[in-house]
């Protein structure tokens, strides 16, 4: 049996962001740390995108940030420069590479490919069970998914995407400006938009999000990007190569999430850290996980670094109005990027705006629906979905 002070059970985005901020830790320097995941993390398997003021802590490896961003939709386009922030994009495979240089030389963590089958406290110990054996912890830090969603009684729809990386025959993009988002594709009765983020003039990301509860075939995905390419960027299937491929789907529910468990304490979207309203996960992770660190530094329980914060009550009311379709998502976020400053709405669905900033943005929201939603939300009304 193998035995360490920490061990983070899942090494994507929160378990090394976890532990790259630790290995930056001269007071966390002694502390044996194991990391377990069955894959090398060697592949560009997903890309991060976020906004922020101010270098990021990964600044060193952004593939590439926006200042402008472009939002279209119910018959409008609104261009907006978004200083002081930036928005960047970061590519799975210099993240991992990133968190492999920072942590390969430190003695005192080991990395080990295993499939992990349980996790469990037993006298105040954490143990994670793996084919490879077991192995045990003070505390124990997952990123795994360890909980049944009740999709019926709780606020949920999934956020699925489809991306490709391509490259065009001519000049296409404006590598400074994001098309954030864009909602000129058939919504279906659903939330639904495009984005494309150029980093150079022929080559970008182009991905569908859909907000629904009902994922598509691989040719609906597919289908998708090609009108919309061939419709507003006068692109057909021949004018381009799809270098890559990205797939996924983030979970936004306003469910209640067990952070903590015994001696586990779990992260990411495991651990509640995704925006239900948005699906934004990536800072808040960096958040979390830097009020982990300064809690082992002085000695503190980690898992109390949870804290109910009014955002949470904001995306509930939100996701309501999404998922009952009391007010289409496209005319929804138009209005608000339409009536607010661009600034006002990021800091918000960021989580960082103060109480004023907030009200004028509850202001420009439509009134009546998000009213009935919060009452809803506070009643805990029964979902009324239509489909």
């Amino acid at each position: 049996m193998n035995k360490a002070d920490i061990i983070i059970a899942g090494g994507g985005a929160s378990g090394l962001s976890l532990a790259c901020r630790i290995a930056d830790s001269v007071e966390l320097k002694d502390i044996n740390i194991i990391i377990i995941d069955k894959d090398s993390k060697s592949t560009n398997d997903r890309t991060w995108c976020f906004w922020e003021m101010g270098e990021s802590y990964f600044e060193s490896i952004i593939f590439h940030k926006w200042q402008n961003l472009r939002i279209d939709g119910d018959g409008e386009i609104l261009t907006r420069n978004i200083m002081p922030y930036s928005y960047k994009m970061l590519r799975a495979q210099d993240f991992y590479q990133f968190a492999k240089d920072k942590i390969g030389n430190k003695k005192n963590i080991k990395w080990v490919h295993a499939d992990i089958t349980k996790i469990y406290t037993e006298n105040d110990v954490a143990h994670v069970v793996t084919n490879e054996g077991e192995f045990t912890a003070t505390w124990c830090f997952s990123s795994i998914p360890y909980q049944k969603i009740d999709k019926i009684n709780n606020l949920y729809l999934d956020q699925h995407f489809k991306g490709w990386f391509i490259k065009t025959m001519k000049p296409t993009f404006n590598s400074k400006e994001a098309h954030f988002m864009d909602f000129r594709t058939p919504q279906k009765d659903e939330t639904r938009f495009m984005y494309v983020l150029p980093y150079n003039e022929n080559e970008a990301l182009v991905e569908i999000a859909i907000f629904s509860r009902i994922h598509l075939s691989e040719n609906q995905y597919q289908s998708i990007i090609e009108v919309y390419l061939e419709n507003h960027w006068n692109l057909k299937r021949e004018d381009y190569i799809i270098n890559q491929e990205e797939t996924g789907n983030i979970p936004m529910t306003g469910a209640s999430f067990k952070e903590v468990e015994g001696r586990t304490i779990y992260i990411g979207m495991a651990g509640g850290d995704t925006r239900s309203s948005t699906g934004f996960t990536f800072i808040n992770i960096q958040r979390r996980v830097e009020r982990i660190v300064k809690a082992l530094e002085i000695g503190r329980n980690p898992g109390e670094t949870l804290r109910f914060n009014r955002f949470q009550w904001y995306d509930k009311v939100l996701l309501r109005v999404l998922e009952e379709k009391t007010y289409p998502g496209e005319q929804l976020f138009m209005r608000l990027f339409r009536r607010n400053p661009i600034q006002r709405i990021l800091a918000f669905l960021q989580g960082e705006s103060r109480m004023l900033m907030e009200i004028k943005v509850m202001q420009t929201a439509p009134l009546k629906e998000f009213i009935n939603s919060a009452m809803s939300v506070l009643m805990q009304s029964k979902i009324k979905r239509k489909d």
